[in-house]
This record gives structure tokens, sequence and C-alpha cells, in this order.
């Protein structure tokens, strides 16, 4: 069936031999025609448009494969870029135990990873980082932008959405106020750069990962329509995209916004690639310690008095990492929402019975 929706690789494209031992095009799986044999990968790569993902493939074939035992298969690329192509293929792969990883040039291709997951899971917590909130909150017919169809209502499944790293002059102050009215969580770009290791509850909580590469400074990454001068560095690119491969609860990845016509000297496909290599490198190292249940982890319980309420903070022995309860009746197809990620300073701020504006909004997310 996957055939249906793919185009294999040529197998003349970047063969095995002209890669040495150590290197991730020697021992990667390629999708080269009949039908994929996906038996053990667990990671999966898919290239949108062909030019802007094989671009990324020359840099990405010769890093260093360090993955160890977790197998990676590069699918070729979507025959179509359509909704009805990428979403199937998406929802299936992740039903199959697969995380796919999306490399395109339209940013709009994010929304078929959205309904990818909606097929997947009824309720649908997703992440964009971007230096501009692509939401249209006059709904003019002129413009389209990827979050439009998504937010349309509440019936769409989308249970909340994070915005990383946007830049407030590009941002219509009305789009903030929508933003709020739906308890959704966006940090500016200054916020998130200034304590990075803080974004990493927010990166856990999410399903999918949607990051456009204008939100990287365009004097690092020129390959992209509307380059601009400021943004998160390589470097915080790639411990973003670290962060999002770790998460158990993570299901896909897409990199958008790519155009190879732009790039100066391939230096974009190169931070691409590394992102993309330390996005795998995240999942070869995932403790598996999502809480289906709090079968595993250690309670501790904080009380505050003044409001006559009782918080159950969770801790992975495993891991360290953190998650609080909700203290509400969640419903049905929010169970999997009901522990949310946090930090031990958030549990530290709790015995101050203090907790951040972040928790409290996804508290009445379930109101």
């Amino acid at each position: 069936m996957l055939e249906s929706w793919l185009k294999p690789l040529n197998k003349d494209f970047l063969p095995a031999t002209d890669y040495a031992g150590h290197q991730v095009g020697h021992s990667i799986a390629r999708f080269t025609g009949g039908t994929p044999n996906l038996r053990g990968i667990r990671v999966a790569i898919i290239g949108l448009e062909e030019n802007p993902a094989n671009e990324v493939r020359k840099q990405l074939y010769a890093l260093a494969d360090s993955f160890g035992d977790l197998d990676v298969m590069d699918l070729g690329n979507i025959r179509k870029v359509q909704d009805d192509f990428i979403a199937p293929l998406v929802q299936d792969l992740m039903e199959g135990g697969i995380v796919p990883i999306l490399l395109g040039h339209k940013i709009q291709t994010g929304t078929s990873q959205f309904f990818a997951h909606k097929a997947y899971q009824s309720s649908v917590s997703m992440l964009v980082v971007d230096e501009k909130i692509r939401y249209d909150a006059e709904k003019t017919k002129t413009k389209k932008t990827f979050l439009n169809p998504i937010f349309a209502n509440k019936r769409t499944g989308l249970f909340h959405c994070s915005i990383l790293g946007f830049q407030r002059h590009f941002t219509d102050p009305e789009i903030l106020n929508y933003l709020d009215s739906r308890n959704f969580d966006y940090l500016r770009l200054g916020e998130t750069r200034s304590d990075l290791t803080s974004m990493e509850p927010i990166i856990r909580d999410a399903d999918f990962m949607s990051f456009h590469i204008g939100a990287i400074s365009g004097l690092i990454a020129p390959g992209q329509d509307e380059m601009s001068p400021n943004g998160f560095s390589g470097e915080e690119a790639c411990q973003i995209a670290r962060y999002a491969g770790y998460s158990d609860k993570l299901g896909s990845f897409g990199i958008y916004g790519f155009n190879p016509e732009l790039d100066l000297r391939d230096q974009t496909a190169i931070l691409i690639a590394q992102m993309v290599w330390y996005f795998i490198d995240g999942v070869k190292n995932r403790k598996m310690d999502f809480p289906a249940s709090v079968y595993g982890l250690t309670e501790y319980i904080v009380d505050f008095k003044d409001q006559d309420i009782t918080l159950s903070f969770w801790k992975s022995m495993r891991t360290g990492r953190w998650w609080i309860q909700v203290p509400l009746k969640t419903k049905k197809n929010e169970k999997r929402h009901r522990l949310i990620p946090c930090s031990f300073s958030d549990y530290q701020l709790a015995l101050k019975e203090e907790l951040p504006e972040r928790l409290m909004n996804a508290f009445k997310r379930f109101e």
C-alpha cells in the first residue's frame, strides 16, 4: 500500500558504495522500488518535494552513523504533495510504530501532518516552531495559512497548540488574543532562547512538531523564501530537534520552508541534515517513560492551602522527568493529556503555592 503514495529513490542516487562504513549513507535502508520492507524500522525519512529533500539527503548521508541498533529507512518522496497522499501515509507509518520525518518546502503541508494525527488519535497536541504565527485572524478569503484549517473550529480534534520562537514584529495582536482565548501557549524568540532547557516540557507535551526554517536566522539558514536576520542559531535548532526526538509522545517531525534555489554553499541543507541527525539521535535514546499510566512513577503531593487544592506531581525514576496531574475530571479522549509535562523547578514553585502561567492555562483547557 505504501508504494501507492511513494516515489522510490533512484538506485543510482547516492549509492552506499560512495560512503565509508561509519557514514549514514553506507547503512541507511533505502526504498528503491517494489514494496518497502519496514520490519524493524523505527524512523522513516520522506521527501515532500524531491529537490529540497535530495539536497538534505546529500548532507545527511555524509554524517557519521551513530544510531546503533535503531533502524532508519529513507522512503523516497511523496508522489503528490496533497492531503490525500501525505495524511494516510503518515498515519499508516505511525500505526506501525514508525516515526516519520517529513522534509519539504511548503509550510501548508503541516496541515496534512495534523490531519494524519487526527485520524490516528482523537485529540491532538501540536507544536509549531516558526518566526511567524501563520494564522489569519480576519479569515479573509485571499489569505491562506496552514493554521487556519486546524484552528477552524473546536471540532477539528485540536486539543492544544504551542508556538515557539515567533517574533512579535511579524504578529497581528489579534492573533495573540485568539490564542489566549483558547489557552494556547506561545513564546517569543527571546523568551525561548533565554532558557532553552525550560522548553523541554513544552516539546514533550506535543504529539507532533512542525518546524519552519524561517524560525532560524537567515544569516545561518539562507535557503528560505523570506529571509530575516533574527532567529534561532544552528545549535539551538539542533537542540530543539533532539528534544523532539527524545519525547516518547511525539509521533512525527516535519521540517518545512527550505528553498534550495536560495541556499548559499548548501548551508541550509547542511543544517537541516544535522537537525534530522539530532532528532534521530533523540529517538535512539528514548526511555519510553511517557506515562500512559502512573505505573513506574513516584508521586509527590503538594497542598495549596489558600485555595484548598491538592496537586499531584509525578517523577520518572528512569529519567528524572516530571509531570503534573490535571486536578479536574478529564474526558475519555483527553486522558492521554491528563499528565502534563513539567520541570523540577515547577514542582519547587508549587511548594511555595505558586504555579507558572503555562500550567494554569493547561488546567483551563480541561474546564
